[in-house]
């Protein structure tokens, strides 16, 4: 319940805060909470992929990705997705999540999540998202690229793809 509350937060402050360029690094102002912790008293590693979230849905929203993506029919979800950590994070501590969009990896939205306190990075999550069409199917390549319409949009770096490849699972068990 929590949660929900917390995610209609950030979805709705989006969209009251300045409009960012698709290509700049959003930094998003977070506090570790109470209901963030587990039993070791710091934050929850799953808890990390939750922020990052939010952080992504902001990123949308003020880039005006979300505005096109609603536009053309479309709704993403995570394909996979890598974390490393590198430091706890405590109660109450304040931290940033600095999120960017690093390029495309085949059909997939490559964004890089960066959890940032005290200028050093604590944890770090590279996400893939796949686009999907409302009416049913994934959005290829070509449709993402034209509706994206940026001619700025490239590959993600060659390490986002050797991760990607690495973690593929086979369609069937």
């Amino acid at each position: 319940m929590f949660l929900a509350i917390t995610d209609a937060y950030h979805l709705l402050r989006s969209r009251f805060r300045p409009a960012v360029d698709p290509f700049d690094v959003l930094e998003t102002r977070m506090r570790v909470l109470p209901h963030h912790l587990d039993a070791l008293v710091h934050m929850n590693n799953g808890v990390y992929l939750t922020l990052a979230s939010f952080a992504r849905w902001e990123f949308v929203i003020r880039s005006g990705a979300g505005d096109t993506f609603r536009r053309l029919g479309w709704y993403g979800v995570i394909a996979s997705q890598v974390v490393r950590y590198r430091r706890g994070l405590r109660l109450w501590q304040r931290f940033t999540v600095e999120t960017r969009f690093l390029g495309l990896d085949g059909p997939n939205i490559v964004f890089e999540h960066r959890f940032v306190r005290d200028g050093e990075t604590v944890a770090r999550i590279v996400a893939c998202v796949r686009m999907i069409h409302r009416t049913g199917g994934p959005v290829t390549r070509t449709a993402l690229i034209e509706g994206m319409a940026d001619p700025r949009i490239t590959d993600a770096p060659e390490w986002t793809a050797r991760w990607t490849s690495s973690a593929m699972m086979p369609m069937a068990d």
